[in-house]
């Protein structure tokens, strides 16, 4: 395609390769040159040196493309988002720069005859390759310094060593976990603006220094070591041409629309915290941002009170001091876990726990007094939490009773003598308590009721997941999934067979990843035989799907957050990410030929019938993996005794000194599933269809493939007994259920 040729990038791209093969600017090739005889014909040398150069490049161009293009063939067919003839697409997956060497010919050499051997070969040219250059760069140092004179009181080795060591410090910034930003800042910047500047320079110091007194004293010499006299077409070239394409060089990659010089998007990226430098970061992790950390994956979205713009306070007869010594619960005297009330200006404690733990319940009562006296005195302020970025702030109002944010809350504190500004963090966020809590409590105390001891089981198949913050609807998703058995056939992995066959990285290979998960959950690795006295919070029991969770939830806007999510929305993502990943994994990686996801495949079938006329009919079937069933109040057994409620709580509402519901539990109310069933399948009249009403009954056609043959549930108007049990789900109540569904 000839018309990349059009580009200016390409060019820039091509001059900054000639530069950065050739040393141009570097200083490398002067360097070397110095050591030559000065009756050695020092023009063939340099052009044997380019020209080489050159056909160098033209050879790994013929080894690099057809590479290139195999890999994005190849890369389509698993992922049609990936163009098969167009190399831009291979970007995006980091298949350029750094990634071309350590990537894609890893990949390549892989699947090549022999790999093994190719491979070594490979790295063991990287690296001469590598100490090729440094040999290079340190002699234009060391030949810069000894010409200077700086040099003169070291030995040559020693002065070499040096050099490599201040480098060697300099280079462990490319190690640190910023590492890869540091690597593009340099060569995006020093290897196109500063070097094309450099080669300028040298032209206009050989030809217009002295008032060309420099360049008549090169000529004289050249003529005299070599015989070669260096005539106007040396001058033109160095004189004139090569400055001026330098020049255009620079200009043209810093100047819209051809360039930009923020070629690393600095202005749009998101900056370091202030004070967090990446080299620290590195070395050391801070307790501090382990604690955010773990905050942070465990929050849960807060929302504006809707009290805040119209909060009552009452004039500020008292200033709440900013010192913590100061602050007691003003009904027990405890003073730990505080609550402001910003209405009124009342300190209370927390509230008191199910077992007994927390607070004095001194902010709770508080309110409630307040609000049988006929004052509403919701928002309350967390003391200790105070800073300037914001408190935790809750709300007691029946309809909101959580966490909640106050824009005014600068603006509230200060009218009790609090200066947000000046406040400092000395007591635990309720998302940090959550989080100890969550980490450290025995959540067994809570398992059955009574003292009977639990009994702990563990084996294959009895393995958990950890929770790695509000990750619960992705654990339960995939040990429901990963426990069917015809998943654990496919996927169990105990010689590592589909692992090792990875395609790329194993963090990047989903098949890779469901198999390491389910050989985790349905092995023996992470359920040995329990001992007694034996740790059960020992890590080495424990699965923690962090590389898992990433994988699934990169590029998809809530699966990658941290919050919770709805369980039934991430199964139907993961059957359509494993859907892609197994096109070009079965039969080969895989067994079978069919995908995983066909196992809960069925149909929907509606059937359409005008109401009069002709009463003509239409079928329609619609393919799904998952059956939505309608859930109604009124077929709740216990409907009355829930409206009566709801009719209560609506009037204590309306009267907020009499509450006949408070402290009474709300009922639950109780829906039959085979109730469930039956309006699914139940006629619906009324239905608009060509012009004319009709009635429209649906049913759902399901095949389920468990090796030994289809089995097959028609569910519509034939009047046939539907058995779950057959497929694996028992229970009178689903039998009643299926039986609902037939007229």
């Amino acid at each position: 395609d000839y018309s990349h040729l059009a580009d200016p990038q390409v060019w820039i791209h091509g001059a900054v390769q000639i530069f950065f093969s050739l040393g141009i600017g570097y200083g490398c090739i002067i360097s070397f040159g110095s050591f030559g005889k000065k009756s050695a014909n020092f023009v063939r040398d340099a052009s044997g040196v380019a020209l080489t150069n050159c056909g160098t490049s033209i050879l790994a161009g013929c080894v690099v493309f057809p590479v290139l293009g195999f890999l994005a063939a190849e890369l389509h067919e698993t992922d049609p988002c990936i163009a098969g003839d167009s190399l831009e697409s291979l970007k995006s997956i980091g298949l350029s720069g750094t990634g071309l060497a350590f990537v894609a010919f890893p990949i390549a050499i892989s699947q090549m005859p022999g790999s093994f051997f190719f491979a070594i070969l490979f790295f063991f040219m990287m690296l001469i390759l590598g100490i090729d250059s440094q040999f290079a760069y340190i002699e234009a140092v060391a030949t810069v310094l000894c010409d200077a004179g700086v040099g003169d009181r070291l030995p040559r080795w020693a002065l070499s060593g040096l050099i490599c060591l201040v480098s060697y410090l300099i280079g462990i910034l490319f190690v640190t976990n910023a590492g890869v930003y540091f690597l593009e800042l340099f060569d995006n910047y020093i290897s196109i603006y500063v070097m094309f500047a450099v080669g300028a320079l040298e032209c206009i110091g050989l030809m217009w220094t002295r008032r060309g007194q420099t360049w008549e004293h090169f000529q004289s010499l050249c003529l005299e070591n070599t015989g070669l006299h260096l005539g106007w077409i040396w001058k033109a070239s160095w004189g004139y041409i090569c400055p001026t394409l330098c020049v255009l060089l620079v200009v043209v990659s810093i100047t819209p629309p051809f360039a930009k010089a923020d070629v690393m998007d600095a202005r749009s990226s998101k900056p370091f915290p202030e004070g967090a430098g990446c080299v620290a970061q590195c070395f050391e992790e801070q307790p501090e941002k382990r604690s955010q950390e773990a905050v942070s994956q465990w929050e849960e979205e807060v929302k504006e009170s809707k009290y805040y713009k119209e909060l009552v306070q009452l004039p500020a007869t008292k200033k709440i001091s900013p010192s913590p010594k100061d602050w007691k619960c003003e009904k027990s005297g405890d003073t730990q876990n505080l609550w402001l009330n910003l209405s009124d200006g009342y300190i209370g404690g927390g509230r008191r726990h199910w077992d007994g733990s927390g607070g004095s319940n001194g902010a709770l009562e508080h309110f409630e007094e307040e609000k049988a006296k006929g004052n509403f005195f919701p928002l309350v302020v967390k003391l200790g939490t105070i800073t300037p970025d914001g408190a935790d702030v809750y709300s007691y109002a029946p309809d909101e009773d959580n966490l909640v944010k106050d824009p005014l809350l600068a603006q509230h504190l200060e009218h009790w003598g609090i200066d947000v500004m000046k406040m400092e963090k000395t007591d635990k966020t309720l998302a940090e308590m959550q989080v100890d809590l969550n980490l450290n409590y025995d959540w067994s105390r809570i398992c059955e009721s009574g003292d009977k001891p639990l009994v702990r089981v563990r084996g294959p198949g009895l393995v958990g997941l950890k929770n790695l913050g509000q990750s619960c609807y992705m654990n339960s998703s995939v040990q429901l999934l990963l426990g069917l058995p015809e998943v654990k056939q496919r996927y169990m992995d105990a010689d590592f067979k589909i692992r090792k066959s990875a395609p790329s990285d194993l963090q990047n290979d989903l098949i890779g990843q469901v198999a390491k998960l389910a050989d985790g959950l349905n092995g023996s690795r992470y359920a040995p035989p329990l001992k007694e006295g034996e740790d059960e919070e020992d890590p080495k029991h424990v699965i923690a799907p962090q590389m898992f969770r990433t994988l699934i939830g990169r590029g998809h806007h809530e699966f990658s957050s941290s919050r919770q999510q709805d369980a039934a929305e991430f199964v139907q993502y993961f059957l359509e990410q494993l859907t892609r990943a197994e096109r070009s994994a079965l039969g080969s990686r895989l067994s079978g030929d069919r995908p995983s996801t066909s196992m809960f495949s069925f149909s929907v079938e509606e059937r359409l019938q005008e109401s009069t006329g002709s009463r003509r009919v239409k079928y329609s079937r619609v393919q799904q993996n998952m059956l939505g069933i309608p859930v109604k109040l009124e077929d709740a057994d216990n409907l009355e005794e829930v409206l009566a409620f709801k009719a209560s709580k609506e009037k204590d509402e309306s009267d907020a000194k009499k509450l006949k519901t408070e402290g009474v539990e709300e009922p639950k109310p109780l829906i039959q599933l085979s109730k469930c069933l039956a309006r699914l399948a139940a006629p619906e009249e009324g239905i608009q269809f060509r012009g004319t009403s009709a009635s429209k009954t649906s049913g759902a056609l399901f095949h389920r493939d468990r090796g030994l043959g289809a089995r097959t549930i028609l569910v519509k108007e034939l009047g046939e007994r539907c058995d779950l049990e057959s497929l694996g789900f028992g229970g009178s109540n689903l039998q009643s259920a299926c039986n609902a569904l037939v007229p």
